[in-house]
C-alpha cells in the first residue's frame, strides 16, 4: 500500500520498506529511496522544488518505485545505508545493488539527468553501470 509521506504532487510514495521492496522486485524496477528528516530545511526544499518538477515526477512515476523514509525513525535500511546527512537519495536495483547515492539537496534538472541515466531500457537494464558494485549484505526481509 502506498501512502504519502509528505505533501507532494503526483508521486505516490511508499513509506514502508517491505511493500516497496516487494513491488520493486515484482515489477523489476529500481527502488528510489528518499531519506528525509523532520528538522531538515533542504529536505523541505527538495520536496517543494525538486520532486514536484514535471520531469522528475514523470521519471519517478514511469521507471522507479518511490520510497520515502524519515531518518529519525527506526528503519534498518537507513542504518544499513549509513545515512549521515539529509536529504540522501539512493537508487537501488531489484537485485539490491546501489546504482546511485546522492547526498544533499539536488536541483530538479540535476536529479532528472541522474534518473534518466538510470532508467532501464527495454532490456530491463539501466543505461549506466552502477556507481558502486556494493550489494546490500542483509536480506530484503531485514529491511
Amino acid at each position: 500500500m502506498r501512502t504519502q509521506a509528505v505533501a507532494q504532487r503526483d508521486i505516490s510514495w511508499f513509506t514502508e520498506v517491505k511493500p516497496a521492496w516487494e513491488t520493486a522486485q515484482r515489477e523489476s524496477r529500481p527502488l528510489l529511496v528518499y531519506v528525509t528528516h523532520d528538522e531538515c530545511v533542504y529536505c523541505r526544499k527538495m520536496e517543494k522544488q525538486t520532486y514536484v518538477h514535471p520531469t522528475v515526477t514523470a521519471a519517478v512515476r514511469s521507471a522507479f518505485v518511490p520510497l520515502s523514509l524519515n531518518g529519525a525513525g527506526n528503519s534498518t535500511l537507513v542504518k544499513d545505508l549509513a545515512v549521515v546527512s539529509y536529504p540522501t537519495t539512493f537508487v537501488i536495483s531489484p537485485q539490491a545493488v546501489i546504482l546511485d547515492r546522492i547526498d544533499g539537496y539536488v536541483a530538479p534538472e540535476q536529479l532528472a539527468r541522474r534518473l534518466a541515466v538510470l532508467t532501464p531500457h527495454k532490456s530491463g537494464r539501466p543505461q549506466a553501470q552502477p556507481v558502486a558494485e556494493r550489494k546490500y549484505s542483509g536480506t530484503a526481509r531485514a529491511w
